[in-house]
């Protein structure tokens, strides 16, 4: 028996409907998968911004950087931090400051084996900030420059000379 016209038309609409909504679900499909790869490629990004450096406040017990009017030397006692020259109590929120940025300084980048220093400003620094800590732990941070293009500053922990990072953080205006 033959089809009718009709028939034959509802057939054709209806192939038509089902080749349109599968090309639909493969669209669909490959869009989540790319939104997804871009998703991982973003949390790996986020991982890469690695903490370098750890520094409770708590645990904190000097801190040592050259400011406009020559070496800073900064001891915490009971009563929160002081000049250690003459103990004379330092304003909070400043103090705040730094101690917030080196309770959890993120490299935005991360360059190892380098062999020349002078290219981020690191032959010579412009800043070295030591921290001592309640143990008697010492960390020495040496600021470079900053990267013309993201204006990220480049720095180093003295205790790994081949290795240098870019932060956003902005060590070389908060310690000075």
């Amino acid at each position: 028996r033959l089809m009718s016209k009709k028939n034959k038309k509802a057939l054709l609409t209806g192939a038509v409907l089902l080749v349109v909504l599968l090309a639909a679900l493969v669209l669909v499909k490959v869009l989540t998968g790319q939104m997804e790869k871009k998703q991982q490629e973003n949390s790996e990004n986020e991982a890469a911004k690695a903490i370098v450096l750890s520094l409770p406040e708590k645990d904190m017990a000097s801190m040592t950087f050259i400011g406009e009017d020559g070496e800073i030397r900064m001891e915490q006692d009971s009563s929160g931090w002081v000049n250690a020259q003459d103990k004379y109590p330092l304003q909070g929120s400043r103090t705040k400051l730094l101690t917030d940025d080196l309770a959890a300084l993120k490299a935005e980048r991360t360059l190892e084996n380098i062999t020349d220093l002078s290219e981020y400003g690191l032959d010579q620094p412009s800043q070295k900030i030591t921290v001592t800590m309640q143990n008697q732990k010492t960390y020495e941070l040496l600021l470079g420059k900053k990267n013309t293009t993201t204006k990220q500053l480049y720095f180093q922990m003295a205790d790994d000379p081949q290795t240098v990072y870019l932060t956003a953080t902005a060590l070389d205006s908060h310690f000075s």
